[in-house]
């Protein structure tokens, strides 16, 4: 997907989404994303703008780490056709470009492109996940979200630590009573 970029910091706005199968049918989700702005380590600098993609797996082993991602993008829960958060394509958004070994050919080494937020993935060409695994998604989706614990603002204060000495310790006299009684008889 066009020439491979030095890696860093870039800006974005998200163009495009959607659901995907690998050769190995492992269905992701592809955002396609207009870079505008390097970071060259002081300020944002207008680039000739290029597109890149970030994916996030949904294989059983992937999902806990993709699940969360989506959440905090705001994903409508629909595969067939995701939507994410409205910042992201009015404002834009921080991704990252890495350098990584192909597997193919370690030789060789490809852009991952990830949002700074979530990190890593690389990208190559995709089909449309097909129809039945997208509904079988959805219905994960909805039932994930259904059963998951959803913030109800932020957390309450930590308990304060419960006092050493609740209350103040009882005075003893320990000199011998001038009138002892029969109860202070002890036999020992």
């Amino acid at each position: 997907m066009g020439a491979q970029m030095q890696p860093g910091n870039y800006y974005g706005h998200l163009k495009d989404a959607g659901t995907s199968e690998t050769p190995k049918n492992v269905l992701y989700v592809w955002m396609r994303w207009e870079i505008s702005s390097a970071w060259d380590g002081a300020a944002w600098k207008p680039i000739d703008p290029i597109v890149r993609d970030t994916v996030l797996y949904l294989s059983d082993d992937a999902m806990p780490y993709s699940e969360p991602k989506l959440r905090a993008m705001e994903f409508n829960g629909d595969y067939g056709i995701p939507l994410f958060a409205g910042r992201y394509t009015a404002d834009g958004a921080t991704l990252v470009c890495k350098h990584k070994p192909s597997i193919k050919d370690p030789t060789r080494n490809f852009d991952e492109w990830a949002l700074e937020e979530w990190g890593g993935s690389g990208s190559f060409e995709r089909e449309r996940a097909p129809a039945n695994r997208i509904k079988l998604l959805n219905a994960q989706w909805k039932n994930n979200q259904a059963n998951a614990k959803k913030p109800s603002g932020p957390p309450p204060p930590p308990p304060k630590p419960p006092l050493l000495n609740p209350r103040p310790a009882a005075h003893y006299d320990h000199r011998a009573a001038e009138n002892p009684s029969p109860a202070d008889d002890l036999p020992f």
